[in-house]
């Protein structure tokens, strides 16, 4: 399959006139002529680990420890590397830490947003919590800590209203924090999806929109990515009254220097929807649907010279997930026994294929059950795998934790507890 973009420019203007108060770009500008490589680009004392965290819940990695907070958002867990121990982020030694649901007691106890996000930058972690300070009408702040739950403090709140609060995931990249959101809105007495990105200087507090569109679409996502000086957005949606028009997806690219907004690729009739984006190079852009209405191929497509084309296919339905160095293509069904996952390199050689373990799992106390998956990360030596785990010993507990699998030589030679949410 080949889209040109040229024959793209007609529905342009259209598009642009979606947006509310933000034009998408006031013509496609992007120019895809550079090689190198996100790797190459990136600068691990400054920049964003693309390897995490964008999407819900979140993690955070350090030299020393893995971070996360849940979709639940009521404490912060940790998973030691050096001696494998697990548990709240909280010192307190007599501390009953998340033995129940709300224990304002515990250091770990931070009482987050429903972004399950935690950010590690420049020593601190970060994240988005409750504050009723009175200078939020959304009662939201951003905090940071110490990597062992010390020294909390309150940076800034956020004053936007609900529409704008970052509520799909925030990060942060080369001392900003931004944050994206996808809100059901009311407009002139029709029902209307609102999406947006937006960036807050992390000293000031002070923000800025950089993109927004508000239509009459279903299942709109955005999907973030940071490649140096540069945030991309992938933005996906379709109109549920005309599916003839399949998913419509707009990748656009934000310079931080710069400040401008640049068009890289519009186009309509994909398959799917939800989404996601992976930028190689700016010349090699990867994105494939995270639902798939295609019961016999899935396919990832990757976007060149200004054409998309189909980078890898396999046959049968899955859900791809985009990593670093390979593509995750997990055929989760609702028998534990019968999961099935193929794992490729950008080029489709397979890297790894065959059964998931679900081992680590037997960890968990009570009498856990697997239930689904929340999120896929890492890259093609090690991915990480956010689970929803029923515990059927405890009446309407869903636990979220996180297992590691190494990869080697085509085997998955290893797979490890790391963090366990409770509640």
């Amino acid at each position: 399959m080949k889209l040109s973009i040229s024959i793209l420019m007609s529905v342009f203007l259209f598009f642009s006139c979606l947006s509310c108060g933000k034009t998408v770009a006031n013509e496609p500008t992007f120019s895809p002529t550079a090689d190198a490589t996100y790797r190459e680009a990136y600068n691990p004392d400054t920049d964003f680990d693309n390897r995490f965290g964008r999407t819900n819940p979140g993690m955070a990695e350090t030299e020393d420890a893995y971070y996360f907070i849940s979709t639940l958002g009521n404490y912060i867990y940790y998973y030691d590397k050096l001696s494998a121990e697990r548990g709240v982020l909280c010192g307190k030694p007599e501390c009953m830490h998340d033995s129940s649901e709300t224990n304002v007691d515990c250091m770990g106890w931070v009482r987050a947003s429903g972004t399950g996000h935690v950010n590690y930058y420049d020593g601190k972690l970060y994240y988005t919590g409750y504050s009723n300070y009175g200078d939020s009408q959304i009662h939201e702040s951003l905090y940071r800590m110490d990597p062992d739950g010390s020294n909390r403090e309150r940076l800034f709140p956020f004053t936007c209203t609900n529409q704008y609060f970052p509520s799909g995931g925030t990060a942060l990249h080369r001392g900003k924090l931004y944050g994206w959101g996808d809100h059901p809105i009311v407009d002139s007495a029709e029902a209307k999806r609102n999406v947006n990105l937006s960036c807050w200087d992390l000293e000031t507090g002070e923000s800025k929109l950089i993109y927004e569109r508000t239509d009459s679409v279903s299942n709109s996502k955005l999907r973030v990515f940071f490649f140096g000086s540069y945030v991309y957005l992938c933005d996906a949606f379709f109109y549920p009254n005309n599916s003839e028009r399949g998913c419509t997806v707009i990748i656009l690219r934000w310079d931080i220097v710069k400040e401008q907004l640049e068009t890289v690729f519009m186009g309509e009739g994909f398959g799917g929807s939800y989404y996601d984006i992976w930028v190689e190079a700016e010349n090699k852009i990867y994105i494939a649907p995270i639902f798939s209405e295609n019961f016999e191929k899935t396919n990832v497509y990757c976007l060149s010279n200004g054409e998309v084309s189909i980078a890898v296919s396999v046959e049968g339905a899955y859900c791809p997930r985009l990593i670093e160095g390979a593509f995750a293509f997990l055929a989760l069904s609702n028998n534990i026994e019968e999961q099935h996952v193929i794992i490729t390199y950008y080029e489709g050689n397979v890297l790894y294929e065959g059964g998931w373990s679900f081992d680590a799992l037997n960890e968990l106390p009570g009498e856990p059950n697997w239930g689904s998956f929340a999120a896929v990360y890492g890259d093609r030596d090690t991915i990480y795998i956010i689970y929803y785990v029923n515990d059927n010993s405890i009446a309407s507990v869903m636990r979220q934790c996180i297992v590691r699998y190494d990869i080697k030589d085509g085997e998955i030679v290893d797979s490890k507890l790391l963090c366990v949410s409770k509640w």
